[in-house]
């Protein structure tokens, strides 16, 4: 990927990778196959089972999480009152980082500050 056009920041652009996460671990337990010299049929099976049954395995794995605001998202940036923008930026972040629970989440509002 050469630009990320203000998804993510552009240092380090050609080393990152986006997926959707909703799907990964369904695609990844339904397409690999093990070599059967590490691991054998039943415990293939097993692990694949496992995967598909840990809810939001996938997203244990992520260490980054970008949120837009709702769309149209310039709606969100029309007022010329800060504080209301600060206000409803932050009222939309707050549930997500609020969801994810123990993790070590830290938010990064460049964009206002």
């Amino acid at each position: 990927m050469s630009k990320t056009y203000g998804k993510m920041p552009d240092d380090g652009s050609s080393n990152q990778i986006i997926m959707e996460y909703e799907y990964f671990t369904d695609t990844l337990a339904n397409t690999t196959t093990f070599n059967s010299d590490w691991m054998d049929e039943a415990t293939s099976a097993q692990f694949k089972s496992w995967m598909l049954s840990v809810p939001d395995l996938s997203y244990q794995n992520a260490d980054l999480i970008i949120a837009n605001m709702p769309s149209p998202r310039y709606e969100s940036y029309e007022s010329s009152d800060f504080q209301k923008i600060s206000s409803d930026v932050r009222g939309h972040l707050y549930p997500i980082t609020k969801h994810l629970g123990l993790y070590d989440v830290g938010t990064n509002l460049s964009l206002l500050f």
